[in-house]
């Protein structure tokens, strides 16, 4: 798309001190409550619970009462205002999370999962509803849909059946989600909440677990006959009505498009097969499935090709909806009409540096913008026709009508037809594995280069869009199949070159962006075995890699994933950066594909990639000078790119942000050291806003909330050492925020003064504090009770079998096995049976275990009952919980701090603290001779 700009003065450095602020902002957010949450997971044992707790409750409420004082006294702008407490607020969830982790941990409550996240949801809704921030809300509905899936799990027996098929669960959860979903948008139209992620994430989880639980049935013709098959035909024809006429949103509507594909699909595959079982099914099964996606495409496009009606003059010609999107293609605009936000002023055609900033005329007093189905203008720009001084602090932007021509494929349609183009892909690989058409690895490569060369010549015609859609699927499948016959290739550095130097030939070749796209995955995967090669001489072939590839070792992921990683983000970088600013005007954006195939393939894969520290940085260059180097440049990518993105526009902007941004991420290279999948997905998003491409700033963004999920789980890094690096980051990012706020602001948009303290504010804050003072409560309360407990409870030595895996958010475990249990379970076998219910059915879910020691002093089960009594003078009556995993007494885990379980694995039995209503807490483990550990 081609866009005129005329810019007023300072309005570029107005576009990235807000950048840089909200950047920073959420950065710090996100850095420090991973840190709290890995350093409680890693159970220092050099810090009492006292000092534990109290460092927690205090970090709380300084996060909370940081939130009431911005929120009342910060002197910026009411939106700023509610931006920044809204971060605070966020990070202060992450640390309530952290410090109900810590309450279960210290004291082995043995509490089912859900309850955590129950009570987490509970004493997290004050603040969402004070924050009024999309980002807390989020939080909140996550953990809100885990405490549901995991109190599902729990109830049902089976972690697996609460998404197994049609059934009562997938109609929980999804109803769940239709509820939110229905108080998000009366929220959108009542109190003007944007709208353009909430929606689409409950849309998302609603239709996603109906599609999942009709894909996964036994059978998907029955299935749609059931209460799960209605509610999803219903729910995809409810939503779809809505966010057709009442609020059109593309995304949601590309969403439910791709489940009707999915589920058809399967329809599909089931009555062919029963009509004429074989391989031949796979066919027709194919051109359905693309006969499919391009119908989707077409109808979103005209969608999108649409003009939206806005809410006035909805009003005016009697028709549509008071919270009717405003004017634009892509859906998911914020619903209020307040003042648009400031605009990063956009480059004109060819990806080239913007022209020196001059003056605004009077021609460009009033911003416009065309919609079209790209779905990017209507998405950041400004209402159409609103005058420039009705956008205080935002830069003066006048957008030119689109080029005449094809326009441009909006992402969400790429994303439909690719994911039409993978499945296609494999079904056609499945025919041909399983028709014996090919017959040996020669024949595979031969019929590879045969469907590339079909694929390029159809796709260089004119050929209607089915067939460019098939010709997608089929040069596809032929680079697999290339790289399926050289698999047993003597040379793996020329299995590799062959097949790179095929999918350069077809992104060459083949005038389409999807398979482009597609084939910079096959050589992100050639590039990849080239780096393997060089790093491990030895490798003699490919089956030698795959050998390599499937071990679990932490040295191979610091010596093999982290190398690769990094060179491919190198390349993904190097591809954004030459595809806008070195091309030639005509081939601008030619290497976008190959640079979203790289940055995609980097960080599928970055959570295998192993960390070091910088103390441990030289012991690497002394062993490895080759992975040493590529750790650092994957360290230094983020400041690299920031200083390639700056460097061009040093003359419109001051020299503290060109020069100081760069050294600013040089010095935080030394914290990405140990977790390079921050700097890579910092490197997207700071590429994302200087080439003008917001969906690579989404991506950096999802790619770092997936990249600190998986992290957590990474032994390579110990907890604590994370936690520390994690929460230094995080600190120099709230400078960093400081600094970005105090960089000049527009001629035009001088500092706003203080404004006077609302009603509407004081009861905001009035909820922030109160939460604090609840969740204080709760705390401290709970803290209180187990003290007593351990105080004054009876003592119970029960046997007991470990394993140690890791939890979520609780850090390295014991799994117990009680004896007792067992025993537990045989006695309520015996009474099933007693009673005619027959062998093996439990007649209780919960109750009492009446336990009395041995000789040895050992805890035995001697009955089970109902209620704490009766019982004698020796005995002791502990409640227990049949769950997933078995009979549950007391906790089902022992939590110790990281690196300890060599120590604890030595552990027989268990000491536990009970109270009279059978109320127990385990308090350490016991050798062989019940010496504690």
């Amino acid at each position: 798309m081609q866009v005129g700009t005329q810019l007023a003065e300072g309005s570029e450095l107005h576009a990235w001190r807000r950048f840089l602020a909200g950047a920073t902002r959420w950065l710090s957010v996100l850095l420090l409550g991973s840190a709290a949450i890995c350093w409680v997971a890693a159970n220092w044992p050099a810090l009492d619970k006292t000092t534990r707790f109290a460092g927690a409750q205090a970090l709380l409420a300084v996060c909370a009462l940081a939130a009431a004082w911005v929120g009342l006294r910060l002197r910026t702008t009411p939106d700023t205002r509610r931006r920044t407490a809204g971060a605070v607020l966020a990070l202060a969830g992450l640390v309530l999370g952290a410090l109900l982790a810590l309450l279960g941990q210290t004291y082995q409550t043995g509490a089912d999962t859900w309850e955590l996240f129950a009570i987490w949801a509970l004493l997290l809704l004050p603040w969402a509803l004070a924050a009024g921030s999309q980002a807390v809300w989020l939080l909140w509905v996550l953990v809100l849909n885990m405490a549901a899936l995991l109190w599902l799990g729990e109830h049902l027996f089976s972690w697996w059946v609460a998404l197994s098929g049609p059934g009562f669960p997938s109609l929980v959860l999804a109803a769940l989600n239709l509820l939110l979903l229905a108080g998000w948008e009366w929220a959108a139209h009542h109190w003007q909440a944007g709208t353009r992620v909430g929606p689409r994430v409950l849309a998302s989880l609603a239709v996603g677990v109906l599609v999942l639980a009709l894909m996964v049935g036994d059978y998907i013709i029955q299935g749609l006959g059931t209460y799960t098959g209605l509610a999803w035909a219903a729910v995809t024809a409810g939503l779809g009505l809505y966010y057709q006429r009442i609020r059109r949103d593309l995304v949601i509507l590309a969403m439910l498009a791709g489940g009707v594909i999915c589920v058809s699909l399967r329809v599909a595959g089931e009555w062919l097969l029963r009509l004429e079982p074989g391989v031949w099914v796979t066919l027709p099964l194919a051109g359905l499935l693309m006969a499919e996606a391009v119908w989707a495409a077409r109808w979103l496009r005209r969608l999108g090709a649409r003009p939206v009606m806005r809410p006035a003059d909805a009003a005016i010609a009697g028709e549509g909806s008071a919270d009717a999107e405003p004017a634009g293609p892509s859906a998911g605009l914020p619903v209020e009409a307040t003042a648009a936000p400031a605009v990063p002023p956009m480059e004109v055609a060819g990806g080239l540096p913007p022209a020196p900033v001059v003056p605004a005329t009077p021609a460009a007093d009033t911003v416009t913008a065309t919609a079209t189905d790209t779905g990017t203008v209507g998405a950041e720009s400004p209402p159409a026709s609103l005058p420039a001084d009705k956008l205080p602090g935002s830069p003066v932007i006048a957008l030119s009508d689109a080029p005449a021509g094809r326009p441009e494929t909006p992402w969400y349609v790429h994303a439909l037809l690719g994911m039409s183009a993978w499945l296609a892909t494999l079904l056609l690989l499945l025919f041909l594995a399983l028709s014996g058409l090919i017959a040996s690895r020669e024949g595979a490569l031969v019929t590879g280069l045969a469907l590339c060369t079909i694929a390029v010549v159809v796709l260089r015609g004119q050929a209607t869009p089915f067939w460019r859609q098939c010709a997608r699927a089929i040069g596809f499948a032929g680079q697999i199949l290339i790289a399926f016959g050289l698999y047993d290739a003597t040379s793996l550095t020329g299995a590799c070159l062959f097949v790179l130097g095929v999918g350069a030939a077809v992104y060459a070749l083949a005038p389409d962006t999807l398979l482009r796209f597609l084939s910079g995955w096959m050589m992100a995967l050639a590039s990849a075995g080239l780096v393997w090669r060089g790093l491990a001489p030895g490798l003699e072939n490919d089956r030698d890699m795959l050998d390599l590839l499937l071990r679990e070792d932490a040295l191979r992921a610091t010596f093999i994933w982290l190398p690769v990683t990094v060179a491919g983000a190198w390349l993904a970088a190097v591809s954004f950066w030459l595809s806008h600013w070195r091309l030639p005007p005509s081939r601008v954006g030619r290497l976008d594909p190959l640079g979203w195939a790289y940055a995609m393939a980097v960080q599928a894969s970055v959570w295998l990639a192993g960390g070091v520290s910088a103390p441990q940085w030289p012991s690497l260059w002394h062993l490895h000078p080759a992975t040493a180097v590529l750790t650092a440049a994957g360290a230094l990518l983020p400041a690299l790119v920031g200083a390639a993105m700056l460097w061009p526009r040093r003359g419109r902007l001051p020299a503290t942000l060109v020069y100081g941004l760069p050294l600013a991420l040089l010095v935080l290279a030394v914290f990405w050291l140990p977790s390079p999948g921050i700097a890579f997905a910092l490197a997207w998003m700071l590429l994302g806003f200087g080439l003008r491409k917001p969906r690579l700033t989404i991506f950096g963004i999802l790619g770092l909330l997936s990249y600190l999920l998986l992290y957590y789980y990474q032994l390579e890094v110990p907890l604590l050492h994370k936690g520390a690096w994690l929460a230094g980051a995080g600190a120099l990012m709230l400078l960093l925020y400081g600094l970005a706020r105090c960089l000049p602001r527009p001629d035009r948009a001088p500092a706003p003064a203080r404004e006077p303290v609302t009603r509407h504010q004081r009861w905001r804050m009035a909820a922030v504090l109160g939460g604090l003072v609840l969740i204080l409560v709760v705390a401290n309360g709970g803290i209180w009770q187990r003290e007593r407990l351990l105080a004054s409870g009876r003592v119970a030595i029960l046997e007991l079998a470990p394993v140690d895996p890791r939890s979520l958010m609780q850090g390295d475990y014991m799994a117990l096995s009680f004896e007792a249990g067992r025993d537990v379970q045989r006695l309520s076998q015996d009474d099933a049976t007693q009673g005619g219910e027959g062998p093996g059915l439990f007649a209780r879910t919960e109750g009492y275990v009446v336990l009395a020691p041995d000789a040895q002093g050992v805890a035995r089960a001697v009955r089970i009952q109902d209620m704490p009594q009766p019982r004698s003078g020796n005995e002791i009556v502990l409640r227990y919980r049949v769950r997933p995993d078995g009979v549950r007494i007391v906790t089902n885990a022992y939590f110790f701090p990281e690196g300890q379980a060599e120590h604890y694995a030595a552990a027989r039995y268990g000491e536990i603290r009970v109270d009279d209503r059978g109320t127990g807490l385990l308090v350490r483990m016991l050798d062989a001779q019940l010496e504690p550990l």
